[in-house]
């Protein structure tokens, strides 16, 4: 006769149970998108924009997403990173007076997650004082119409140590000097549209003063807010706000959407949202089979992936990726998802090549046509690196004759984007030269001496104009081995 589970083990498996419930999860995430709705209808003409990855389940209609990520801010490991400069966000908040940002986080010992209190703090105050760094090199007219006082301190939640401050302040001038340094048309650009220095606010269920704000407060403020809501409710059995979807019983979950690839088998914000009142309905014991039927209704694989891998699902953007093209400054390369090419109109296709770099054989009426498949990563650790030197010839051949060309992949945001990086790189090219300057590059400029920071700059330079532009670390790593190969 075999021994009973210990009583600790059998509470482990009936809390991941209940974890990775499918109905308790989207039943969950339903219940904090209600405090997303509401703060946005409290805060008018504030776009909303997703945190990535988990911030894009708690909304149905986002004006954008973004990507500050939680490990940046994890204490003793704070970093800037300069390959997601999320420049988008500060043009949209220097634009639209603030932006709300969303994300959510499972720890219940957190009141937010380590993206809001420290990787988001830490972003506006290096994009403050860089910008007050070129400013005072450029000595324009215009900085007399700042205020006097240029706020670019480091602003931390209340629940920051001042130790844990202090740390992160002996890091922040190297950072603000680097980008200015490497960035300097993005900053000049910024200097013009942020009149206030951008400051994090951040928000809660618990938040009791936001129903008083009014536009007229806001304009008042002498900083740019960029408000932050976590928008999970605190505690295992907190109360609920929804009267819909009462036909069964479930237990909440801090953070549900987080950790989507134990959960979701395929399903997305989008399948979701477009879903939710049939699937918050359907019985718990049968919600497996709905959601199975829904993702291959979709023409997406449920649960497993490449060679039967269970696939990471990757979150797509919900401002580009899936539904348009985003243009590389003046250069007449765009990026944008393999599925957006059918979106394309005819202006757009006629005379524009495609480089498809999809894993997807199936090609639109663009010509020329090149299909270079690219696996990930995590599938090929060197497919990227083996298809650069052929992929950045065909854009450099099409340059040269002055025709526009479209660089797809999977979802738009990991291998175009780094394809597009290394041709940058490899033929001197910059983001900011215009068609013709682009169409007389064909000697390389660096000599082939290349330096991972090169890679990161010009990752970071194809972000700018590609929001949803997510290159993973093996991506940037196969660029660097392809640059430091081709230059030996």
């Amino acid at each position: 006769m075999e021994p009973w589970p210990k009583e600790g083990n059998v509470r482990r498996h009936l809390k991941s149970k209940e974890r990775t419930s499918v109905y308790n999860v989207l039943r969950s995430i339903y219940e904090d998108s209600l405090l997303v709705q509401e703060v946005s209808d409290l805060l008018p003409r504030v776009p909303v924009l997703a945190n990535l990855r988990c911030g894009a389940w708690y909304h149905a209609k986002y004006d954008g997403d973004c990507y500050f990520k939680s490990t940046d801010g994890h204490c003793n490991h704070w970093q800037f990173s300069f390959t997601r400069l999320n420049a988008h966000v500060a043009r949209t908040a220097a634009e639209c007076g603030g932006v709300l940002l969303i994300d959510s986080t499972k720890s219940s010992v957190k009141r937010t997650p380590d993206s809001f209190s420290r990787t988001v703090p830490i972003w506006c105050c290096v994009v403050n004082r860089a910008l007050g760094l070129v400013m005072k090199a450029e000595e324009a007219e215009e900085e007399e119409e700042r205020p006097p006082q240029w706020d670019d301190a480091l602003h931390l939640p209340s629940w920051v140590s001042d130790m844990e401050a202090s740390e992160i302040e002996k890091r922040l001038e190297g950072w603000s000097q680097k980008l200015a340094s490497t960035q300097r048309s993005l900053l000049l650009e910024l200097s013009g549209k942020l009149r206030r220095p951008l400051r994090a606010l951040w928000l809660s269920e618990e938040s009791l003063i936001w129903d008083q704000v009014t536009v007229e407060d806001r304009e008042g403020f002498p900083f740019t807010p960029v408000y932050l809501l976590a928008c999970s409710k605190f505690g295992e059995y907190p109360r609920t706000s929804s009267e819909k979807f009462c036909d069964f019983s479930w237990r909440y979950l801090r953070g549900a959407a987080d950790d989507h690839e134990s959960w979701a088998e395929g399903l997305t914000p989008k399948i979701f949202w477009s879903h939710h009142e049939v699937l918050l309905r359907t019985d718990p014991e049968d919600i497996d089979q709905v959601v199975e039927d829904l993702v291959k209704a979709e023409g997406l694989q449920y649960g497993a992936g490449f060679a039967g891998k269970r696939l990471s699902q990757r979150i797509s953007s919900c401002s580009a990726g899936g539904t348009g093209i985003s243009w590389i400054g003046n250069l007449g390369i765009g990026i944008c998802s393999a599925k957006a090419l059918s979106s394309l109109d005819a202006e757009t296709k006629a005379g524009a090549a495609c480089l498809n770099c999809s894993t997807s054989t199936r090609l639109e009426d663009l010509e020329p046509v090149k299909h270079i498949e690219v696996l990930p990563h995590k599938f090929d650790r060197f497919s990227l690196q083996n298809a650069l030197e052929e992929a950045t010839a065909f854009i450099s051949k099409n340059a040269r004759e002055g025709r526009r060309l479209v660089v797809t992949c999977d979802d738009g945001q990991d291998i175009s984007p780094a394809v597009v990086a290394a041709y940058l790189l490899l033929f001197g090219v910059s983001t900011s030269a215009s068609r013709e300057e682009c169409q007389g590059s064909a000697n390389r400029s660096t000599g082939g001496k290349y330096t991972k920071e090169d890679v990161r700059s010009a990752v970071s330079c194809v972000t700018q104009y590609c929001p949803a532009a997510h290159p993973s670390r093996g991506s940037i790593k196969q660029v660097y081995n392809f640059l430091i190969r081709t230059g030996t």
